[in-house]
C-alpha cells in the first residue's frame, strides 16, 4: 500500500481508491438507471437517483453532507418501492471518504448513524425481523466500511509521519555534514598555522643574525642559514604531511606529526632563539591519547612563540599530570609588543585545540606577566579514545 512518485514524495493511496469509487458510483448509477426503466418508475425514482449522484460526486469536499444525503435518499428509495440496493452501494462509498477524509470520532458518528439507517430500513421497508441476519449483516457492513476508512487513513498518517521523518533525518545528515566539512577547514587551517608559525619565527630570528654577521663572523652566519635551511624543510615536511592526510582518506592523522616527547627539542630551538627558558617537565603517562599528546605539543609551540614575540625574552614552562588531568603553564613578563591578547590566529587554534580533547584554556594578564594554562581531563578523554 505504499507507494512513490520518482522524486521520492509518497502517493496519497486515499486518492486510487476515491478513483476506484468514482468507478463504482458510475456502474451503481447506471444499474440504478437501467433497473428504474425496467420498472417504468415514475419522475421520483429519477429524482432521487440523480441527487444521490450530485451527493456522491461531492462527497470528496463535502463528506458529511454526502453520506448524510445519500442515506436519506436509499431510505426514500426504499420507502416508494424502488430497489435501494444501488443507493446503499453509494452510501457505503461515502461512508469510507468520510473515514479516509475527517477526524475518527466524526466518522465514528457517521457510521452509527447511517447502519441505525440502514437497520431500520432494512426492519421497515424489506420486512426483515430485527435479530434477522439480513438486518444485522446490513449494520456489520456499515461498520466494516466506517472501520476501512479509518484505517486508510491511519495508514494515510503513518505514511507521511515516516516519510516526514525521514526528510528531518535527510536534513540532520546534511547538517552534520556541513559541520564536519567546517570542522575540518578549521582543522587544516589549525595544523597549517601551527606548522608555519613557529618556523617562520625561526627563520625570522636567524635571517636577522645571518644579516649581521656575515661580514663580521662568516661561521655564525652561515649557521644561521642552517638553521633557516633546517626550519624550511620542517615547513615543507609538516605541509606535506597535512596535504597527505587531505589526499589520502585512510592515512592515519597523527603518524609523523610532533608529540610531547619532542617537547625537550622545541624548548631548545627557543632557546637558541634567545628566549631565556625554565622548564619544569615531569615525566608523563605514556598512555596519553594521541590527540591530546598533539594538543598539549601545539599549545606549547604556540604559548612560547607568542612568549618570545610578544614577551620581555625570559618564560617559564610546567608542564605535569595526575592520574585525571595533565597541566601545562606558561608565564612570561609581558614586553613592549601588543598584547597577545587581542591579536592573530594563535590563541583562537589554542583554544580549538582545548575544546577538541574536552580540556580548559586560561588566558590572562597579572602583575605584568602573561599566563597560559590548560587543564585537560585524561581519564575522560582516554575512555572517549576507546573503540
Amino acid at each position: 500500500m505504499m507507494h512513490y512518485f520518482p522524486r521520492g514524495q509518497p502517493v496519497d493511496l486515499r486518492l486510487w481508491i476515491e478513483i476506484l469509487f468514482d468507478a463504482i458510483g458510475v456502474a451503481s448509477v447506471g444499474l440504478a438507471l437501467r433497473g428504474l426503466a425496467l420498472e417504468s418508475s415514475g419522475a421520483v425514482g429519477y429524482i432521487i437517483l440523480g441527487i444521490a449522484a450530485v451527493a456522491f460526486a461531492a462527497r470528496r469536499w463535502l463528506p458529511l453532507t454526502s453520506v448524510t444525503a445519500t442515506a436519506a435518499l436509499s431510505l426514500a428509495a426504499a420507502a416508494v418501492g424502488q430497489n435501494s440496493i444501488w443507493m446503499w452501494l453509494l452510501t457505503q462509498a461515502c461512508l469510507v471518504t468520510v473515514g479516509m477524509w475527517r477526524r475518527r470520532r466524526t466518522a465514528l458518528v457517521a457510521c452509527v448513524t447511517v447502519g441505525s439507517g440502514m437497520y431500520i430500513s432494512a426492519i421497515w421497508a424489506d420486512g426483515q425481523l430485527p435479530l434477522a441476519p439480513y438486518s444485522l449483516l446490513t449494520m456489520a457492513w456499515t461498520a466494516c466500511m466506517a472501520v476501512t476508512g479509518i484505517a486508510i487513513r491511519l495508514h494515510h498518517d503513518y505514511i507521511w509521519s515516516l516519510h516526514e521523518r525521514a526528510l528531518a533525518l535527510e536534513h540532520d545528515q546534511a547538517r552534520d555534514l556541513r559541520q564536519k566539512v567546517i570542522e575540518e577547514r578549521i582543522r587544516i587551517a589549525r595544523d597549517l598555522h601551527d606548522a608555519v608559525a613557529h618556523n617562520v619565527t625561526v627563520i625570522s630570528v636567524h635571517a636577522g643574525s645571518a644579516e649581521r654577521q656575515l661580514d663580521r663572523d662568516p661561521a655564525r652566519a652561515r649557521a644561521s642559514l642552517v638553521e633557516i635551511r633546517d626550519a624550511a624543510r620542517s615547513i615543507i615536511t609538516e605541509i606535506e604531511e597535512v596535504l597527505r592526510i587531505l589526499r589520502d582518506d585512510q592515512s592515519p592523522l597523527l603518524t609523523s606529526l610532533p608529540r610531547l616527547a619532542e617537547l625537550e627539542g622545541l624548548v631548545q630551538t627557543y632557546r637558541e632563539l634567545g628566549l631565556d627558558l625554565v622548564t619544569e617537565i615531569q615525566h608523563l603517562p605514556e598512555d596519553i591519547p594521541e590527540t591530546v599528546d598533539l594538543a598539549i605539543y601545539r599549545l606549547v609551540q604556540e604559548g612560547l612563540t607568542n612568549a618570545h614575540r610578544h614577551g620581555s625574552g625570559t618564560a617559564t614552562l610546567k608542564v605535569w599530570s595526575t592520574p585525571d588531568e595533565l597541566f601545562v603553564e606558561i608565564v612570561n613578563p609581558v614586553g613592549q609588543s601588543p598584547s597577545p591578547h587581542t591579536t592573530g590566529w594563535g590563541l583562537i587554534g589554542m583554544r580549538e585545540r582545548m575544546a577538541s580533547v574536552d580540556g580548559t584554556l586560561l588566558l590572562a594578564t597579572k602583575n605584568g606577566s602573561y599566563t597560559v594554562r590548560a587543564e585537560i581531563p585524561l581519564a575522560r578523554v582516554t575512555r572517549r579514545d576507546r573503540p
